[in-house]
C-alpha cells in the first residue's frame, strides 16, 4: 500500500533537486570557463572547444587524438560570423581531425601539427571565406588507453 507524502518531504525532495541542479550548472560554469581560455591576451582570438577522435591500433582503439586551438580574426564582422557559424565550424573541425585520426596517423608517432593545422585551416576558409581567419594551435596530444 502506497502512503501520500508529507508537505515537508515533498518539500525536502524539491529543495534537494534545486541543490543538485544549482551545482550542476556550477560545473557548467567551470566547464564553459576551462573551454573559453585564451592562449593570447589579443581581442582578434577566439578559442574553440578542443576536438578529439579515437586512434586505432591493430584493430582495436589504442588511445585518443586531442586538439585544441583558437582562430585570429581581425575584423568584428568575421567574429561574428563564425559564432554565427559555429554549428558547422565544429562539425567540420571534428571530420577533419577523425579523417586525420583514421587515415593519415599511424600510431605510434607523433602528430603531425602542421598537417593537422592545414586541414583545419582548409575547413575554416571553406566555411569563413579564405584570409579572413587564422587556425593557431595551442595542443596536440595523444592520450594513451
Amino acid at each position: 500500500m502506497m502512503r501520500a507524502l508529507s508537505p515537508s518531504c515533498v518539500l525536502a525532495v524539491v529543495l534537494a533537486a534545486l541543490a543538485a541542479c544549482s551545482g550542476a550548472s556550477g560545473s557548467a560554469r567551470a566547464q564553459e570557463a576551462q573551454l573559453g581560455r585564451h592562449i593570447t591576451t589579443a581581442q582578434t582570438y577566439v578559442s574553440q572547444a578542443p576536438v578529439h577522435a579515437p586512434v586505432r591500433a591493430r584493430g582495436r582503439t589504442a588511445g585518443q587524438l586531442e586538439v585544441a586551438f583558437g582562430l585570429d580574426i581581425e575584423r568584428r564582422e568575421d567574429r561574428a560570423l563564425v559564432q554565427e557559424r559555429q554549428p558547422w565550424l565544429r562539425d567540420a573541425y571534428t571530420r577533419a581531425v577523425l579523417n586525420y585520426s583514421a587515415r593519415q596517423y599511424a600510431w605510434p608517432n607523433v602528430p603531425d601539427a602542421e598537417a593537422i593545422a592545414a586541414l583545419l585551416q582548409g575547413e575554416t576558409d571553406r566555411l569563413i571565406g579564405p584570409g579572413r581567419a587564422r587556425v593557431l594551435l595551442d595542443t596536440v596530444m595523444i592520450h594513451s588507453g
